[in-house]
C-alpha cells in the first residue's frame, strides 16, 4: 500500500506544477509556512537524547528555565550546568552541514546572524553569573558513532565537574 503524502510535500508539488506564477507563489509561500510551522523549538530529539544522558548520569535537572539569560534548555542545579542543545543551522556552526541557502533573503541572514550573536552575549552573562556552559551541536549527535563518543565526552565532562563541585562543596564546610 502506498503512503498518502504529507500536507507539505503535496502543497510542493502543487505549486510545482501550477502553470500560473502568482498562484505558485502563493501555494510555495503555503507549503513554507506549513513546514516553518513544524519545527520545534523544545522537545527535539537532540534535546531528548541529551536528557537521557544526564538522567543516565544520575543528575536532576530543569528545563528552559527562564531565570537564566538564554532558557538554557537543561540546567543541573548541582553543578551549576546549563546545557544547550543547538541546531546547526539556527545558530550558525560553523561545520560541514551547515548551509545558508544561496537564495537566502538579506532577513534570514541577519536573523541567523543575530541568533549567533545573541547565544555568546547569553553565554557571557550565564559565566558572569558563575554558571559553567556547555553547548551540545546537533552534528555532534548525527550518526551513531558521532553519538557514542559524544556521549563518552558528555559523560566524562559531568563527572569533572562534579569533582570541581564536591571540592568547592567541601572546602566550605
Amino acid at each position: 500500500m502506498k503512503k498518502k503524502p504529507g500536507k507539505a510535500a503535496r502543497l510542493l508539488h502543487e505549486a510545482k506544477e501550477c502553470q500560473d506564477p502568482e498562484e505558485r507563489e502563493r501555494l510555495g509561500k503555503e507549503a513554507r509556512s506549513y513546514i516553518m510551522s513544524r519545527i520545534r523549538g523544545r522537545d527535539t530529539s537532540p534535546e531528548l537524547l541529551v536528557r537521557s544522558w544526564v538522567k543516565e548520569a544520575g543528575y536532576r535537572y530543569r528545563l528552559n528555565d527562564r531565570r537564566f539569560p538564554g532558557s538554557p534548555d537543561i540546567y543541573v542545579p548541582r553543578l551549576r550546568l546549563a546545557i544547550f542543545v543547538n541546531g546547526c543551522f539556527w545558530h550558525l556552526h560553523e561545520c560541514e552541514g551547515t548551509k545558508v541557502p544561496t537564495g537566502a533573503s538579506p532577513y534570514w541572514l541577519l536573523k541567523l546572524e543575530r541568533n549567533k550573536e545573541r547565544d555568546r552575549w547569553n553565554y557571557r552573562r550565564l559565566e558572569e553569573m558563575g554558571i559553567r556552559v556547555l553547548v551540545v551541536w546537533e552534528c555532534e549527535i548525527r550518526t551513531k558513532a558521532l553519538k557514542e563518543r559524544t556521549r563518552e565526552t558528555f559523560l566524562g565532562t559531568l563527572k569533572e565537574l562534579d569533582a570541581l563541585a564536591e571540592g568547592k562543596r567541601n572546602e566550605v564546610i
